[in-house]
């Protein structure tokens, strides 16, 4: 028996196809300087829905409203009356990407050093006072 590969249902398929014909003549129909940072996001009841990279941009991009919208309309089935809105795309940005050194107080140091005392096993035991021992002397090595 063949493995068969899935196929999308033939209205996803079309939809798809549909809004990546309207994301490429919106992009064909602006200058390349400004095509390069527009994306469609949805067309939807009347809206036709544009996001932007960068905010400084839709204004600018805003008086090609017209053009764009008689771009959409010529791949419409229907032509139809339509208004564009604009959406800022916003990418997530990462502060800090190293892991925030934490220390502990010295009674937390103590605390474990006592609890290292009372504990039977002896590898566990050396383990913790080991630590404790690193942990007091962690402040000191990062002041220099």
């Amino acid at each position: 028996m063949a493995l068969q590969r899935p196929t999308l249902p033939s209205a996803v398929l079309k939809q798809i196809r549909q809004h990546q014909a309207l994301q490429q003549a919106i992009r064909a129909s602006l200058p390349a300087e400004l095509a390069e940072h527009v994306t469609l996001i949805n067309l939807r009841g009347g809206t036709l829905i544009l996001g932007c990279k960068q905010q400084s941009l839709v204004t600018t991009l805003r008086f090609c409203a017209p053009q764009l919208l008689t771009t959409v309309n010529a791949l419409l089935p229907e032509p139809s009356t339509l208004r564009v809105a604009w959406r800022t795309l916003t990418t997530p940005t990462v502060t800090n990407t190293k892991p925030t050194q934490r220390t502990l107080s010295p009674n937390t140091i103590e605390l474990i050093a006592s609890t290292a005392q009372s504990i039977q096993d002896p590898d566990l035991s050396a383990a913790m006072q080991g630590l404790a021992h690193a942990m007091r002397l962690k402040p000191t090595a990062q002041k220099n």
